[in-house]
């Protein structure tokens, strides 16, 4: 059987189950994610539940939901429809998103 990670490879964190779903911590259409080293945080756009979930890297809570932001369709700030990806920037503090479908209402 194939083996995409190898033999030696070790999973340090796994997030997220194999079907889509719409509680935290679950995805639907995962589409890009972000690591904050400054923070030890891990950011995962979940286009198809319009939102962004931060979950922490550190070794006691390592997996664990922080926050989540979106969620709900719009023009607003902080409203996303199918996001894309995103980045973090250190330099401005702030975390950009490309979200793909967004329009006004």
């Amino acid at each position: 059987e194939y083996d995409p990670l190898g033999a030696d490879a070790r999973i340090e964190l796994s997030i997220g189950t194999k079907q889509p779903g719409e509680d935290v911590g679950q995805f639907n259409n995962p589409r890009g994610l972000a690591f904050d080293h400054h923070r030890d945080l891990l950011f995962v756009v979940d286009s198809d539940n319009h939102r962004v979930q931060v979950f922490s890297c550190d070794d006691d809570d390592g997996g664990s939901l922080v926050s989540k932001f979106g969620g709900e369709l719009g023009g607003q700030p902080a409203r996303f429809f199918s996001p894309w990806s995103l980045a973090v920037d250190h330099d401005h503090d702030r975390i950009l998103i490309v979200d793909s479908d967004n329009i006004e209402y």
